[in-house]
C-alpha cells in the first residue's frame, strides 16, 4: 500500500506578498520535504494523507 501526502504551504514575503506551494509526496519523504520548505521560508498550511488502497476489494 502506497501512502502519499498532499500539502499546501505559504510563504509571507517582507513586501507583504505571499507565495504558495502545493504538491504530493510519498509519506517516507514527508519529513525531509517539510524541512526543505521551512529552509525556504514556507509554512505548512494543510496536509492530507492519501491512502491508495482500493475501495472495492479485488
Amino acid at each position: 500500500m502506497v501512502r502519499e501526502i498532499f500539502y499546501t504551504a505559504v510563504k509571507y514575503n517582507e513586501d507583504g506578498n505571499t507565495q504558495h506551494a502545493s504538491g504530493v509526496t510519498r509519506q517516507p519523504d514527508w519529513p525531509a520535504l517539510k524541512r526543505e520548505l521551512a529552509k525556504q521560508g514556507f509554512r505548512i498550511k494543510s496536509w492530507f494523507l492519501i491512502d491508495e488502497s482500493p475501495l472495492i476489494p479485488v
